[in-house]
């Protein structure tokens, strides 16, 4: 799996800080990334809602109770939240907006640690400390 490869590569620990930003994840659990496009970072994005159900009954089938699920669709995060409730299962997001550097510190900006951590960081290091990842692209699947 992806996250067995980054936890060999780097080694990647959830700070204190991380786990604030990410509701306060902890032990063992499934991560979904849904991919939005450049354009759509920190947008509200189209729903799909179909592959949101599936993912997520991807995440129960496995024996997972918790759920990371990373967007950078607002719309996304409340979907799942809302159709994980009839699955038994336990969502996690940040309560962030998804920004490339650029977005999250202005051009030619020195950004803050906590800015890079809010805007990205902390949701890749909970995908890196996941057990098993689920990534879905609009209508490409993928677990």
């Amino acid at each position: 799996p992806i996250s067995c490869g980054l936890n060999f590569l780097f080694s990647p620990k959830l700070s204190d800080r991380d786990r604030e930003i990410l509701n306060d994840i902890s032990g063992s659990y499934a991560a979904i990334h849904h991919r939005v496009s450049d354009s759509h970072l920190g947008s509200r994005f189209k729903d799909h809602d179909r592959m949101i159900c599936r993912a997520l009954s991807c995440v129960k089938m496995l024996g997972f109770s918790k759920v990371l699920v990373v967007s950078g669709s607002d719309t996304t995060k409340t979907r799942a939240r809302a159709s994980a409730a009839s699955l038994g299962l336990q969502v996690f997001a940040s309560s962030t907006l998804a920004q490339h550097t650029g977005g999250i510190c202005g051009r030619n900006a020195s950004c803050r640690p906590d800015q890079l951590r809010r805007g990205f960081m902390s949701e890749w290091l909970g995908l890196a400390n996941a057990e098993v990842i689920i990534q879905y692209t609009g209508d490409a699947y993928t677990g």
